[in-house]
């Protein structure tokens, strides 16, 4: 992945949850006696549980092989959006092996705020979501890790993370499947003159002493919204300015986890920083006549040499539509920055020998270290090259 991919994905909610355990946990009394429970029989199982909090995200894990079991985690929502309760189930018995809660913390809280605002309006439920989402991809249920009913960039949808990182939308109003990539398309990139206009309204909205360091696009049923991320570099915290149409949502906020460490390295070398994002769009359009833009970014990292490194990215679609990355040094003057493109080379997971295609030599590598803990080979990153591997390997076969 890309530093803008990842810069991007640092802003992106993900529901983990490290439940604070409540004594008198649940046991085995709701076993079900097959090989897997299932998502259905674990949101199920939920429902049952915790009866008046709407369920919202559906976790997969899969065990180590060194006594620690695959679980199904589940994660339903207080009336206020404030508390996460959630179960640890065996994902053979359906046992209940763990039972607690977690404080939802900014800005996720907003989110879920929104999400039980919208609640009344959602007509597909996770069976449905995973079903649409079984038939648009071909691959079962078992490759997902994750389903979370998500708000976002106006748009209620369920979010499904897979072990090989696919990520795919669900509309929770009409079913319809939005797959997410990360890079520039027709469909969600706009013109330099166009993006400059938006993040000079983003200025206007969250007001003097913010300053925008990056952004991204969705395409939604009403048009393409725009999330534009702004940081105060004094106080280090972000306001998020999604706007579609005429419509605009604002939220502030502190960041937390990866997402400060990415905000700390762009704040501590933000006085270096010269290249304005607009000066930025106006170098793609004169590099790149008649292209357009998805996403832009702003980052900072330490070199192996031990020199700070400030760039801006963006996904950039030329006009003879080639999707790629350009990159500038956003602590030199804008006429004298060389621009760097590069085109990204996407290969299948299960290619181990990055020829294009997962074939017999793929299989053949895999299963020569089936059961090792050897990390090149093991796609689900769970610490052995075993048969969720082997599985992935197969779905992406040719």
């Amino acid at each position: 992945m890309s530093e803008l991919a990842l810069l991007l994905s640092s802003l992106r909610r993900r529901r983990v949850l490290p439940f604070v355990l409540l004594a008198g946990s649940v046991t085995a009394d709701l076993s079900i006696a097959r090989a897997d429970i299932g998502f259905l029989q674990a949101a199920a199982t939920a429902r049952l549980v915790f009866p008046d909090k709407p369920l919202v995200a559906l976790g997969h894990r899969i065990g180590n092989g060194n006594g620690n079991p695959t679980i199904y985690t589940t994660g339903s929502i207080n009336e206020d959006g404030t508390l996460m309760y959630g179960l640890d189930l065996h994902a053979t018995t359906g046992g209940v092996l763990a039972m607690g809660f977690e404080a939802v913390l900014p800005p996720e809280d907003v989110m879920m705020r929104d999400v039980l605002a919208r609640y009344p309006l959602v007509t597909i439920d996770f069976a449905t979501a995973l079903q649409h989402a079984r038939e648009y991809t071909g691959r079962p249920d078992i490759l997902v890790d994750n389903v979370s009913l998500a708000s976002e960039l106006f748009m209620l949808f369920y979010d499904l993370r897979y072990t090989d990182n696919l990520r795919l939308m669900v509309d929770a109003i009409t079913g319809q499947v939005v797959p997410v990539v990360e890079t520039a398309s027709t469909a969600n990139s706009i013109t330099p003159l166009a993006f400059t206009n938006a993040v000079n309204r983003a200025n206007a909205l969250a007001g003097a002493g913010w300053h925008a360091i990056m952004a991204e696009t969705a395409v939604t049923q009403g048009g393409l919204a725009i999330g534009i991320t702004m940081l105060d570099p004094l106080t280090g915290r972000l306001k998020q300015v999604d706007t579609l149409g005429k419509q605009v949502e604002i939220v502030e906020f502190a960041p937390i986890g990866h997402l400060a460490l990415v905000v700390n390295a762009i704040q501590g070398q933000f006085n270096t920083v010269i290249v304005t994002p607009q000066q930025f769009f106006a170098k793609i359009g004169y590099a790149y006549p008649g292209s357009k833009i998805a996403s832009f970014g702003l980052s900072s990292r330490v070199q192996n040499n031990g020199t700070v490194r400030t760039t801006w990215s963006a996904f950039v679609l030329t006009a003879l539509l080639q999707p790629l990355e350009y990159t500038i040094d956003a602590t030199v003057p804008v006429e004298e920055s060389l621009g760097v493109a590069t085109v990204r080379v996407l290969f299948k997971d299960g290619d181990y020998n990055r020829d294009g295609h997962v074939a017999g030599d793929d299989l053949a590598e895999l299963l020569a270290m089936f059961g090792q803990a050897y990390p090149p080979y093991d796609l689900n990153q769970d610490g052995m090259a075993q048969g969720e591997d082997l599985a992935i390997l197969l779905s992406n076969w040719g």
